[in-house]
């Protein structure tokens, strides 16, 4: 006939279809019940990914035998052809007849009912998996059968898949960064298939995607339950070394099951060690039911909760674990870095793998460029000589900080207003008050907790002082300025609130610890605001206490200063010179420091805190000038002094807790805003 040449072409001569519409691009491999093949859809000009699933396994384990991959070819080279039903037919007469070797097959009649009943599971599970629409789930896109095979068409991926990424390191292991991206990108996904009750029961590296932004995806959702039905998963449709007991022995699961699997591939990804791997099911329930490593003897880098955070996770009783994905997640996070910045370390890899090219010459060319590319992903030597034996302490301090200077601004604010409140005249007595002090305890222990929420308070307790001063225009700068700061800066970056005030409470110009502080946990823009806003804070302070210049604060004013007395301070500083030049002069010194260290190594900090520091000594010397009607005039003795002081204070932060880029992969997630330094838009 003249079609036969036509079909009998080699199969790499002609472009292989499925279904007679989808062109065969590539196959990806073999997953645990089909294959999936990347494919071009000519009619709506797009890639899509589509899973072949065998009707009848047991005759293509068979088949594997004798050469699957031969097989699975000419079968989709006759689905090409429009014979997909001819080629049904074929195999069918060889399963009933029996195979070359003489082995019997099933009888036909139940060979036709075994494909009916995964026919139907397989569109169940395509449906369900088809209702989830998530940024972070492959979407299912339709379905299609023929007499042998299910196609499952789903939304193609461009990327690579976690395991292929972790092959592709040289430890085997993602960054903290990394890791945090792949925890919220995969969080999200189960949360929101959770919450719409459905469980995926087949959480592998494999199934987890990464698109060429940096994106992670969850794919094969609702396919467990069909990949056990077809024989080829084996141990109840998971996948062995991922499963907990109640799975691999048929008991009942639940969104817990997918927290224990979720929680494997973390382990392997921040260890580089799979703990259940078995080669049977039963071997890896008895690696499971034994004692599980602690991820920090693998990897002594692993902050402690993050690592606590895995190990509660992966208790062989469901009801010992997390009871949902959220609360897994959330604390998993605590213990990892920044997913911005793990996104885009992600992206990167993705690039590395997916390049076809790789040529090998390449790598001697490579020089500067392929070592930066390194420092990118935060290499653990630019820990700290305290991080790493003590990962939260640096965290800790910080908290520590923020209860104290927020406490003792709220307590000076409160100061001012009970002495409002009794209507105290000037020459009154200048204690305390109880109430006070209960205010800056109170504060301060919030502080301690939640400093976000400290840093609202102190700021409203300072507005409604400077009101109660009759210092209205203040009280307006103060509250509006504050509502900024607090919405980008204390509520995005909680620990570096209380931090970036501390210094603020008395604005000393010669020892500058806010832009200094803001310098380093906050990114360029952030870091100046904050270090602007400090000023401003400064300056209600001191005017509030009845000094009429920065870095003067009589705590006995706050209580006893009358509001003629405030409104002429406030005066003074507002007609001082100095006062502009030391704002200026802290918010380029704080951004010039972020620039420098957010993105380098320890040279880089050191040399952003001299470049910093060299920048506050030039504002002094021009505010000396400027009060010496221009003459060029050396900072004082003291001034000195206090510079030095706090460029020695800061190199020993960065000397014993690290790089902040280093830092953010510390137990201190959420400690340091890294959008803006890492380039990425908000």
């Amino acid at each position: 006939m003249p079609t036969a040449p036509t079909t009998r072409l080699d199969p790499q001569e002609v472009p292989q279809l499925l279904l007679g519409r989808y062109r065969v691009l590539e196959e990806r491999g073999h997953g645990g019940f089909g294959t999936v093949s990347v494919c071009w859809d000519p009619r709506l000009m797009r890639r899509v990914a589509i899973k072949v699933i065998p009707l009848h396994p047991q005759e293509e384990k068979e088949r594997a035998g004798r050469g699957r991959g031969k097989g699975r070819r000419r079968a989709a080279g006759d689905a090409g052809q429009g014979a997909a039903g001819d080629a049904g037919r074929a195999r069918g007469d060889t399963a009933a007849d029996g195979g070359d070797d003489g082995t019997p097959r099933m009888p036909e009649s139940m060979r036709r009912r075994q494909a009916d009943s995964l026919m139907r599971a397989a569109l169940a599970e395509t449906r369900t998996a088809s209702m989830l629409a998530h940024p972070n789930i492959v979407a299912m896109l339709d379905f299609e059968s023929d007499d042998s095979y299910a196609y499952i068409i789903m939304e193609y991926v461009e990327g690579a898949s976690l395991a292929e990424l972790l092959d592709a390191t040289d430890d085997g292991l993602l960054t903290f960064d990394e890791a945090a991206a792949v925890a919220e990108g995969v969080g999200d996904a189960l949360a929101y298939a959770h919450e719409n009750g459905v469980l995926h029961l087949d959480i592998k590296p494999d199934n987890i995607l990464v698109d060429g932004s940096g994106r992670v995806r969850l794919a094969d959702f609702g396919m467990a339950s069909l990949s056990s039905a077809t024989g080829y998963a084996g141990a109840t449709g998971g996948t062995v070394g991922y499963m907990p007991p109640e799975q691999i022995l048929g008991g009942r699961v639940d969104v817990r099951t997918d927290v224990f699997a979720f929680a494997a591939v973390m382990y392997e990804a921040l260890t580089g060690t799979r703990p259940f791997a078995a080669p049977t099911a039963q071997e890896s329930l008895d690696l499971v039911c034994g004692t599980l490593a602690d991820p920090c003897a693998l990897n002594e880098a692993i902050p402690a909760q993050a690592a606590d955070a895995l190990l509660v996770a992966l208790d062989p009783d469901p009801d010992q674990r997390p009871s949902s994905m959220e609360a897994f997640v959330s604390e998993l996070r605590m213990g990892l870095g920044s997913p911005r910045l793990g996104r885009k370390s992600l992206a990167g890899m993705v690039a590395d793998v997916t390049d076809d090219e790789v040529p090998e010459e390449r790598e001697g060319q490579e020089g500067d460029e392929g070592d930066a590319d390194e420092g990118e992903r935060y290499p653990v030597d630019e820990l700290g000589v305290l991080s790493r034996p003590f990962p939260r302490l640096f965290g800790i301090a910080l908290r520590g900080l923020s209860g104290v200077s927020l406490g003792f601004l709220a307590a000076l604010a409160a100061t001012v207003l009970v002495a409002a409140g009794s209507q105290a005249d000037a020459g009154a007595a200048t204690g305390v008050a109880p109430a006070v002090v209960a205010a800056g305890l109170v504060v301060g222990a919030i502080g301690c907790i939640a400093p976000q929420l400290s840093a609202a308070i102190a700021l409203v307790a300072l507005v409604a002082a400077c009101l109660a001063r009759q210092l209205w225009v203040l009280g307006a700068l103060v509250a509006v300025a504050g509502a900024a700061w607090w919405a980008l800066v204390a509520r995005r970056v909680p620990l570096a609130s209380g931090a970036c005030l501390a210094g603020a409470i008395g604005a000393h110009v010669a020892s500058p610890v806010p832009p200094l502080l803001a310098g380093i946990l906050l990114s360029p823009a952030r870091a100046a605001g904050s270090a602007a806003f400090s000023l401003v804070v400064g300056l209600a302070l001191a005017a509030l206490s009845g000094a009429g210049m920065l870095g003067t604060l009589y705590v006995g004013g706050f209580a006893s200063a009358t509001p003629a007395a405030s409104g002429a301070a406030l005066a003074l500083l507002v007609k001082n010179p100095d006062t502009y030049l030391t704002l200026a002069g802290w918010a380029c010194g704080a951004a010039l420091l972020s620039a420098l260290a957010h993105n380098g190594g320890f040279l880089r900090c050191y040399l952003g805190c001299f470049v910093s520091v060299a920048v506050l000594g030039a504002t002094r010397v021009l505010a000396s000038s400027v009060e010496n009607g221009g003459t060029l005039t050396p900072p004082s003795s003291g001034e000195v002094a206090g510079l030095a002081t706090a460029f020695i204070l800061l190199c020993a932060i960065v000397f014993a807790f690290g790089t902040p880029r280093c830092l953010r992969a510390d137990e201190m997630s959420g400690v340091f805003d890294v959008d803006e330094a890492s380039g990425e838009d908000q």
